[in-house]
């Protein structure tokens, strides 16, 4: 029986005690009803898909305000290769427990609703068991990885602190879903807000007090511990009372198994450059720090913005999964607003990221500048990425999202390794960027084509969604750099006569950097926005669309777009 089949056969009912409760659902209560696939159901969803993009994106912000302080901080505290080295753990953390939880989230997902008080308990004692046995394997592999593969002692310490995490965080694997399912995004975003800060600031206390490289790794087992508690608490489901059932294992390793496969090739994707440069050049090696700093930057806007967009939209395609027609039509849509909204976020980081290193680090990461424009090219094709993958979960089709993604993750290892030993001269960050990020371009964008053709969407609409907002960020963000460096020579003279009327030549540095940043970025938001307008009406106000009412409406009509208030 294939992996869609057996996702197409009705959920059996759970068993049920003599006293009328679920035998393996116990402490859960019901999970709420859904829109009904009516035209006010389909009102009722897209309300509740964009209140729920609304209280995301919020969680995203304060993400991405405590990521950028953190790395701020470490920028000044840690080395290059620090940088380098965490990442290297994360690759090689990510491909040896091969997929966390054992893909029990997206499971409990796709089963749909009725099927979560069956599969959640066994599903927990599942993953509980995996996690435990890959946090064995991750210890014992640590030391000889570190020293005869990436010739560094340290990244042991680190991996043997991320493997203890593991079991930690299996509570919340099996809690979330069920906040997903009923699209009760409040809840899981303030969590997630809380999960940010804390992990963040308790990066910077250890980084304060000296635990240096570690204070990359210690983090990851004190938030694990944090998530599966705060979970526990919104949801109070009390999943380990339910019997393991290890009879339900197999059924749900069938579909898990495409998911661990998925993940191996995720973390390929994110972190397996930094993999391949470390086993060529060194984990701690300075290039390879450049390039993981540079890349963590452009990842701030890009990845957090695909993994939530895609925390939404799966489980409200998911919804759409008897309908295939209007869930493709939901599909494209939202590649269109996701593209839109990655190519600004990117390219515009891209335009400013001269000068804001230099306002944040004076010079420090000067040389991860160049790498950080080629990501940010490249990065919205990445974001791309959280929709496509949430399209293919939602039909069930779990083995053709894994060899897919498969694919993409091993070639992000192979370019950046082609980056670090076959080009031309010595290695650099941008040089591996530009390997990385042109694969990253050619395969998202074949893949996206693919993935939507096997749901009767032609290629050219697929490019239409894509390919104009992309041009028009390049377009936008190409003006601003030029016109940035055009006036950076006359910087110098600028602050020097600042200082005749400041105290501190730092203040007067600062102004000027933030007075380039404010011009750089007004000038490529406003050439991305008046050609968007012009040339993309429709898809600008698809983008429109995913903010809260009361400043979506002022923008519509600030941009002359008809608004659908109903």
């Amino acid at each position: 029986m294939t992996t869609d089949e057996h996702n197409a056969r009705p959920s059996p009912p759970p068993p049920v005690r003599a006293d009328g409760v679920s035998a393996v659902g116990a402490g859960f209560e019901p999970l709420g009803d859904f829109p009904a696939a009516t035209p006010a159901g389909t009102r009722a969803l897209g309300r509740s898909v964009s209140g729920s993009l609304t209280w995301v994106m919020g969680a995203t912000l304060v993400n991405k305000s405590a990521a950028f302080v953190t790395q701020a901080v470490l920028g000044w505290l840690l080395t290059k290769g620090d940088f380098g080295l965490f990442f290297t753990a994360v690759a090689v953390a990510g491909l040896i427990t091969v997929c966390r939880d054992m893909g029990i989230r997206e499971v409990l997902i796709e089963r749909g609703k009725d099927a979560y008080a069956t599969y959640s308990g066994p599903g927990f004692w599942m993953a509980l068991s995996y996690n435990l046995m890959m946090a064995a394997v991750m210890a014992s592999l640590a030391w000889p990885l570190s020293v005869y593969v990436f010739d560094d002692h340290r990244l042991a310490e680190m991996l043997w602190i991320m493997a203890a995490g593991l079991p930690l965080g299996t509570l919340s694997a099996v809690m979330q879903p069920r906040l997903r399912m009923e699209l009760r995004f409040k809840e899981f975003s303030r969590q997630a807000a809380a999960s940010s800060l804390l992990r963040q600031g308790t990066t910077i206390a250890l980084a304060l007090s000296g635990f240096e490289h570690l204070s990359l790794a210690i983090p990851v087992v004190v938030v694990a511990a944090f998530d599966s508690a705060t979970t526990w608490w919104i949801v109070r489901g009390r999943p380990w009372r339910s019997p393991p059932q290890t009879a339900l294992w197999g059924g749900m390793f069938r579909d898990s198994k495409w998911l661990m496969l998925c993940s191996f090739a995720i973390v390929a994707l994110d972190f397996g450059p930094a993999l391949a440069i470390g086993a060529v050049l060194g984990a701690s090696s300075e290039i390879n720090g450049v390039y993981s700093f540079a890349y963590a930057i452009t990842a701030q806007v890009g990845s957090l913005l695909a993994f939530n967009f895609q925390l939404v939209i799966f489980p409200a395609l998911a919804l759409l999964k008897r309908e295939p027609e209007r869930q493709c039509q939901a599909a494209l849509r939202a590649l269109r607003a996701l593209m839109l909204l990655g190519a600004v976020s990117s390219l515009g980081l891209a335009a400013i990221i001269a000068p804001l290193q230099h306002l944040v680090w004076r010079g420090h990461w000067a040389v991860a500048v160049p790498a950080a424009m080629v990501f940010g090219l490249f990065f919205p094709w990445r974001i791309s990425f959280g929709l496509t993958a949430a399209f293919q979960l939602a039909r069930g089709r779990f083995r053709q999202h894994a060899v897919a993604t498969a694919i993409e993750g091993l070639g992000m290892i192979g370019a950046a390794t082609v980056g670090a030993t076959l080009l031309p001269g010595v290695p650099t960050p941008v040089g591996i960027a530009l390997c990385t990020g042109l694969w990253l371009f050619i395969s998202r964008l074949g893949m996206t084509i693919w993935v939507f053709g096997t749901a009767g969407t032609p290629a050219r609409e697929v490019l239409a969604a894509t390919v104009p907002a992309w041009l028009i960020a390049i377009a936008g963000a190409g003006v601003a750099i030029a016109l940035d460096r055009t006036i950076a020579p006359h910087v110098e003279t600028l602050a020097a006569r600042l200082a005749d009327l400041r105290p501190s030549p730092g203040v007067a540095r600062s102004i000027v950097d933030l007075c380039r940043i404010a011009l750089a970025g007004t000038i490529c938001l406003t050439i991305f926005v008046a050609l968007t307008r012009t040339l993309l009406a429709a898809q600008l106000s698809d983008a429109l669309r995913a903010l809260p009412a009361r400043l979506r409406r002022p923008l519509e009509r600030f941009l002359l777009l008809r608004g659908d208030n109903a």
